[in-house]
């Protein structure tokens, strides 16, 4: 309600019988005549007001899928990645920010592009031909507990326990016909 000049309290309380979901957001909004010109990083409303966003990050991670950097924090026990690369402006807070519940938060090293989900272990028998182990071995880098161990001169196993499945998938079948899954069984078919 805010980016389009709502007064949320009033917004919501009209909507809300109507609603089946709600996405709420820790915006900080400041009206348009407190500035000459627009400040850099805000977000303009549609009536010309300005709303920064406040998080506290509590680690970067790489979506290796889309070769993107994400900051990821929590906000009502809900995870949330923003991308770095649209990330305008940073400035330190100037009141403390209260520490969110990091139980929710699953092992990072293991998320596989930005889907966050149950835990698989995934294994892949991967052929060394037209420089696709050079390619793997990049996009592995970032990653922390694979295993990526040469079988002989054809092929390689590749190892790992991982969240976000769909994403795996994605990333298998941009080779084609060079990473077969081996587990777990319902990907491998």
């Amino acid at each position: 309600f805010a980016c389009v000049d709502e007064e949320s309290t009033q917004a919501v309380s009209r909507l809300a019988p109507y609603a089946i979901h709600v996405h709420c957001k820790d915006f900080k909004r400041y009206p348009y005549s407190d500035f000459d010109k627009k400040p850099e990083g805000m977000l303009v409303s549609r009536g010309g007001n300005y709303f920064t966003r406040t998080i506290k990050p509590l680690r970067i991670v790489h979506n290796l899928v889309e070769n993107i950097m994400h900051v990821v924090t929590i906000y009502e026990d809900k995870i949330y990645p923003y991308r770095l690369d649209r990330i305008k402006s940073v400035s330190p807070a100037t009141k403390e920010i209260p520490k969110p519940d990091l139980s929710i938060l699953p092992n990072l090293d293991s998320v596989w592009g930005m889907e966050f989900g149950d835990v698989h272990h995934v294994k892949a028998k991967i052929y060394n031909e037209a420089n696709v182990i050079e390619k793997v071995k990049r996009d592995l880098g970032k990653r922390a507990k694979d295993t990526l161990t040469k079988i002989n001169d054809t092929y390689y196993i590749f190892e790992d326990t991982i969240i976000g499945i769909n994403s795996f998938r994605s990333w298998v079948n941009s080779y084609g016909s060079s990473i077969i899954v081996l587990e777990p069984r319902e990907l491998a078919n």
